[in-house]
């Protein structure tokens, strides 16, 4: 039979949506037009793409296979329309993803994201500070391109599930960073950031490596569970590791407030590396701050670039580039630090 990318776009937007009202709503059609083009599509194959319900619509077993590939064809349709528009107007990938929306956690866009666009000469006009609970929200509502959050797929469903993720691989190539999909967004899990230590000055670290026990007669500094759960959760196990459970304030919802409060003698810190370095590894030298790596390898900070499943290929392509870019920077920082690559 003839495949008709445009009902086969509508079907994927369904199987997104969940249900045919909300992707009337994102493909801007009337809903019985679009019941009767996926009715058309599933008469045509003979079998059913979609279970109907009072709570939408769900994908058969036969549908997930088949809009799977169909997804790779529409994708692949998009990719060739792109390709010859850029042979005709002479732009490049790069000029893909800095027309996109796109959204950083705060921590990342003070250091990581900055660090990853320079070493690649780009720049995003476009890009916003968001917190990561609002950016997932977002991308679903279709008001952002791309996401760059702290957290990996596991727990994408479930933040508040107490079982710890598990950690992605240490090595991803340039551009080749795998993808997940979990429900109707896709994430890119890239290696974690290792988290340092930031403590007043006045507490005198040693020279080298830190470990925390010699912290706990301080106060740690974090932020509520809720407001970024994975990387919350990272930093407890780091504690439980070393064996130390130091007094926990929650006063700021960013790690930047809270090096802010650690300068000022309120305690201590687990921040992610890039919030406390400049662009070649070194400690920014702050007032009142003294900031140690950590001796503990596994103390990272998660790391996802996130989209909706049903993106076009210009944002799929672009995520995988800007993914890839960070995973450099990230790479760096492990050799810096001697991490070995998995």
């Amino acid at each position: 039979m003839d495949v008709d990318l445009r009902e086969l776009r509508y079907a994927l937007t369904v199987r997104a949506e969940g249900g045919i009202s909300p992707a009337a709503r994102r493909l801007r059609l009337a809903q019985p037009a679009l019941s009767q083009a996926v009715t058309r599509l599933e008469r045509r194959l003979g079998f059913a793409l979609f279970t109907r319900g009072r709570a939408g619509m769900r994908p058969t077993p036969e549908g997930d296979r088949y809009l799977d590939r169909a997804r790779e064809l529409v994708l692949g349709a998009e990719r060739l329309s792109t390709l010859g528009q850029r042979l005709r107007t002479g732009t490049s990938p790069s000029d893909d993803l800095q027309r996109l929306r796109v959204a950083a956690a705060p921590t990342i866009a003070a250091g990581l994201l900055p660090a990853a666009l320079s070493a690649s000469s780009i720049t995003l006009p476009d890009v916003r500070v968001v917190s990561e609970a609002r950016q997932l929200a977002r991308l679903r509502e279709a008001e952002l391109d791309l996401g760059v959050i702290r957290a990996w797929p596991q727990d994408a469903s479930a933040p508040s599930a107490p079982s710890a993720p598990s950690a992605p691989p240490a090595r991803a190539e340039f551009d080749r960073v795998p993808v997940v999909t979990a429900g109707d967004l896709c994430w890119r899990p890239l290696p974690g950031e290792p988290l340092w230590l930031a403590v007043p000055a006045a507490h005198g670290l040693p020279p080298g490596p830190a470990t925390l026990d010699g912290i706990a007669d301080l106060t740690l500094l974090s932020w509520p569970r809720d407001v970024a759960p994975q990387a919350h959760d990272a930093i407890s196990r780091a504690l439980a590791r070393a064996g130390v459970r130091p007094h926990r304030a929650h006063p700021q919802s960013n790690d930047m407030d809270q090096l802010s409060l650690v300068a000022c003698g309120a305690g201590a810190a687990l921040v992610p590396r890039s919030t406390v370095t400049d662009a070649h590894g070194a400690p920014v030298d702050r007032p009142g701050l003294d900031v140690r790596p950590l001796a503990d390898p596994l103390a990272l900070s998660p790391l996802s670039v996130v989209h909706r499943a049903d993106a076009t290929a210009a944002v799929a392509d672009a995520a995988g580039r800007l993914a890839g870019m960070l995973a450099g920077v990230l790479g760096a920082m492990r050799a810096d630090a001697g991490v070995g690559s998995a």
